[in-house]
Order: C-alpha cells, then sequence, then structure tokens
C-alpha cells in the first residue's frame, strides 16, 4: 500500500455563505520520487515548481563542474552522483508538499492505496461534496 496526501485549494464564498473548496484535489505520493531523482528539474518544471527546479539544475551544474575541476577516481564521482540521486529523489515529494502550500492549498486528507487512481476514489468515497460535482 502507498499513502497520498490530498490537497485541496479552499475559495471564500460571499459573507455568510460557506467556504467552498475550489480547484480539483492535488494527490502526492509519499516517499521516494524516481522521475525526481532522474529528471529533476524537468520533473520539477511539470510541477510548477520554479524553485525547486532551479536547485536541482544548480546542484547538477555544480556536480559537473566538481567533476571537471577536482581529480577524483570513477568510484568518488559515482558515490558523489548517486547520493545527488538520493537527496533529490527523497525530498522532492516534500518539497511538492510545499510549494501547493505556497500556492494556497492546504492538506485535506491523507489516504493509502494501490495506486494513484485507488487513492482518489477513497479520497472521493470520503468527500461527497466533491463526488456530486464529478458524477
Amino acid at each position: 500500500m502507498k499513502i497520498f496526501t490530498v490537497h485541496r485549494r479552499e475559495t471564500v464564498s460571499p459573507p455568510g455563505g460557506t467556504t467552498a473548496r475550489g480547484d480539483d484535489p492535488v494527490l502526492v505520493k509519499e516517499g521516494f520520487a524516481w522521475f525526481a531523482a532522474l529528471f529533476g528539474p524537468f520533473w520539477a518544471l511539470a510541477h510548477r515548481m520554479w524553485s525547486w527546479a532551479l536547485v536541482t539544475a544548480l546542484a547538477n551544474t555544480a556536480f559537473a563542474f566538481l567533476v571537471q575541476r577536482v581529480p577524483m577516481t570513477p568510484g568518488m564521482q559515482a558515490a558523489i552522483a548517486a547520493g545527488l540521486f538520493v537527496l533529490i529523489g527523497a525530498h522532492a515529494n516534500d518539497a511538492r508538499r510545499r510549494s501547493l502550500k505556497a500556492r494556497g492549498y492546504r492538506e485535506v486528507a491523507v489516504v493509502s492505496a494501490q495506486d494513484f487512481d485507488g487513492a482518489l476514489l477513497r479520497y472521493l468515497e470520503r468527500d461527497t461534496n466533491l463526488r456530486a460535482s464529478v458524477l
């Protein structure tokens, strides 16, 4: 089972009205992000995480510069590359959650399921207002 956090943006309705939820839910998987580790800046840009894209691009550039300027064995190069790979992949989903929070989303639920679709279905089972608008 995988764990997902569900994020929604809330819109404020007129005075005296209730608060209505805005955008569709965004699900973020807990754990290592393989695509972020492999394609850091591109993964970040696909998720509208401009600062994370810059950080990963700078980290990759610094690694390339380090490899050219500092004499090291191929084993050391591989170790540094693997460390960079692990750091980016391990922190990418947390950075995505922070980015969503900065854009006005808040965490509304935690669901567990086998895959993304199952997690969305579990969330829809809980949120009757969203389910009524979708169906």
